[in-house]
């Protein structure tokens, strides 16, 4: 009996005794993978798509006159099944976006780096993650400048890049996100002074997502000390918290330090979605509009009217940084790069 293709008759079919014992074992393997991912979640009629399972086991079981489910069966019910949650269940809400900073476990000497996001829920060839999806695709800064997968959405595995030095042991992640190579359109001189009030990317009281923390720059040129084997070098600031404690700033970009008159305190990546990490800002400031890009400190004031004006008009006046700033504004960096392409042979599975 062809159970696959089997054509929907007007009687029911007699299966026999053989037969029922043989798809009950099927079922319970499919049931066994659909409640990993929790049945009750998934979106939409699938009995027929289960069904589908059922028969194609039933029919290669058949074929080869076997009654006992083995290993290349089980491997084939997983991925069929973790295909049909995938395509059925709500997307999983994640915690980046592509172009986010983060720093991920990558393994080896190094453990730790930091990256950029390039790509969100890719499908997972190797068939190990949970949904049948890898969170994350990051691009690791130079010198290893490689693709690499994050198995799973967790603080343990990947976490936001901020200024570290909050928590007992944290120092240890400045160490490792000092760069190794000079990264490509990065500040070559020191955007603030010692003494100069600035907002810091820190993690939150979670810390799985971030905030940005009131505080002062206390040294530029700070060292790092070599720490657990982790090779040690220069930070750019170390800066005095007003909450209490200090951190390291480990590169000088809008996204890790910026100026606190430009930048208020508050969430910067939150669980209700509030994001602040975009290096241009535009807001309202009374009948005005201010774009503010925060890599150079720079303010762009407009008339409401003309908000929706090319952003780049070289006649828009470009207020000067405070009175107690550097004295010349440093370059403007370079536009954040599109991700890259994804190539699944370029991606480095890491599990």
């Amino acid at each position: 009996m062809n159970f696959g293709s089997q054509p929907e008759p007007e009687e029911p079919l007699a299966f026999t005794e053989q037969e029922q014992d043989l798809l009950m074992k099927i079922a319970a393997a499919v049931d066994k993978e659909l409640g990993i991912f929790g049945s009750d979640g998934i979106i939409g009629d699938t009995a027929e798509e289960v069904f589908d399972i059922y028969g194609s086991i039933a029919d290669l079981m058949q074929v080869e006159d076997r009654t006992e489910l083995n290993e290349r069966d089980y491997s084939c019910i997983r991925q069929r099944v973790r295909k049909l949650a995938t395509k059925h269940l709500p997307k999983p809400k994640r915690r980046f976006a592509v172009l986010d900073r983060v720093v991920c476990k990558v393994g080896g000497d190094r453990e730790w780096a930091a990256g950029t996001v390039q790509a969100i829920d890719q499908d997972d060839i190797t068939g190990q993650s949970f949904d049948g999806l890898v969170p994350y695709v990051v691009k690791i800064d130079p010198p290893n400048s490689r693709l690499v997968s994050v198995p799973e959405d967790s603080t343990c595995v990947v976490r936001a890049e901020v200024c570290f030095g909050q928590q007992p042991g944290a120092l240890w992640f400045t160490g490792m996100c000092l760069p190794k190579a000079v990264r490509r359109g990065a500040q070559r001189t020191r955007r603030f002074r010692a003494g100069e009030r600035v907002a810091c990317a820190v993690a939150d009281a979670t810390d799985d997502y971030a905030d940005w923390a009131a505080g002062t720059v206390a040294a530029i040129d700070h060292p790092v000390e070599v720490a657990d084997g982790v090779a040690g070098g220069l930070a750019p600031y170390e800066v005095l918290l007003d909450s209490g404690g200090r951190v390291v700033v480990h590169v000088d970009e809008h996204w890790l330090i910026r100026d606190l008159a430009l930048q208020p305190v508050g969430p910067r990546i939150a669980p209700d979605g509030t994001r602040c990490v975009a290096r241009m800002d535009k807001r309202r400031a009374g009948d005005a509009i201010e774009m503010v890009d925060h890599a150079t400190r720079k303010v762009r004031r407009m008339a409401a009217d003309d908000e929706d004006e090319d952003d780049n008009d070289e006649s828009a006046a470009l207020l000067p940084p405070p009175a107690n700033g550097p004295p010349a504004s440093p370059p403007a960096a370079p536009p954040v790069p599109p991700p890259q392409e994804l190539s699944l042979e370029d991606i480095e599975w890491t599990w």
